[in-house]
C-alpha cells in the first residue's frame, strides 16, 4: 500500500482503477504523473495501484477515478468559499476538491481589534469547522479584523488559517495586505460598528460584506474581496506544497 504525507490515510483504498488491457500489455507505473497530480505530498513506495496503459489498441480504455477531498471554510460567505476554491485549484491544479460552507463562531469579539485577535478568530473558526465537517481533510479559517497603525490610523486586514485532519500535520496560515481605512468609517468602528456595517453605512450599500468589502468600495473593485482573500489562502497553503520541508 502506498502511504502519503500529511493524509495517513491510505490511497490505494481511496483510489479506483479500471483497464480492460491489463491482461495483455504491459503497464507502465508513472511515479512523476503521482507526484503532479498529488502536488504536496511525499510517494514512497510500491505505486502500482496508479497505472497507465502503454497498450496501442486501448489507451482510451484505462481510467482512473479519484475521490474528491472535501475542504470545509469555516464561514457560508460565498466570498470566503470562492477564495478558499481559487487558492485550492490555483496551488493543486490536478486534485481535486469539493468544497462546502459552515457557519461556526469565532470566539473572539465580532469586530476584532488586533491582529492577535483576528489570528485567533481564524484558528478557532478553522479548528470549529474542522470539528463540524466530519470526514473533510482541510478546513479553512478566514478572519477579518482592524488595528491601529505606527501612526494611529486604523488600517484592515485579514488572517487565513488551513487546518488539515491528517493529525500532526502543520497549520498552514497567512495574512492579507493591510490597507488605511478613511476616517469615516474608523470613527463607525470606535464607536462598536462592525467594518461590514460601517461600509453600508458610509457608502450606502447593503450587506457589502458578501460582496466587494471594504477594498473593492475603496479600490472601485480593482481589487475585489475575493481576490484580496485569495493570495492570502495561497500562501497559507504553502506547507502543504511544500511538505518537504520543516513547519511548525
Amino acid at each position: 500500500a502506498l502511504k502519503v504525507t500529511p493524509s495517513t490515510v491510505i490511497f490505494s483504498k481511496r483510489r479506483k482503477i479500471k483497464t480492460s488491457c491489463l491482461q495483455s500489455c504491459a503497464d507502465e507505473i508513472l511515479k512523476s504523473d503521482l507526484l503532479s497530480a498529488y502536488p504536496g505530498r511525499r510517494i514512497n513506495g510500491n505505486c502500482g495501484f496508479a497505472v497507465r496503459n502503454v497498450c496501442a489498441r486501448s489507451a482510451a480504455s484505462s481510467k482512473v477515478w479519484m475521490e474528491a477531498e472535501v475542504v470545509v471554510v469555516a464561514s457560508t460567505n460565498p466570498v470566503k468559499i470562492e477564495a478558499a476554491r481559487q487558492g485550492f485549484s490555483r496551488m493543486f491544479p490536478r486534485h481535486h476538491f469539493d468544497f462546502r460552507g459552515v457557519v461556526v463562531e469565532s470566539g473572539v469579539s465580532a469586530q476584532p481589534m488586533s491582529r492577535a485577535e483576528t489570528l485567533q478568530g481564524a484558528r478557532n473558526r478553522a479548528a470549529a469547522a474542522l470539528r463540524a465537517c466530519a470526514g473533510a481533510a482541510y478546513a479553512v479559517g478566514i478572519e477579518g479584523g482592524v488595528g491601529s497603525d505606527d501612526c494611529g490610523r486604523l488600517e484592515c486586514f485579514a488572517f487565513v488559517v488551513v487546518q488539515p485532519a491528517a493529525p500532526g500535520a502543520p497549520e498552514g496560515r497567512a495574512q492579507t495586505a493591510s490597507f488605511v481605512l478613511p476616517e469615516e468609517v474608523a470613527l463607525l468602528i470606535a464607536q462598536g460598528t462592525e467594518l461590514g456595517d460601517a461600509d453600508d453605512a458610509v457608502f450606502g450599500r447593503c450587506d457589502s460584506k458578501r460582496g466587494n468589502g471594504s477594498v473593492g468600495l475603496l479600490t472601485g473593485d480593482e481589487i475585489t474581496r475575493t481576490s484580496y482573500y485569495v493570495d492570502a489562502v495561497i500562501l497559507a497553503l504553502i506547507p502543504f506544497r511544500q511538505p518537504q520541508l520543516t513547519w511548525r
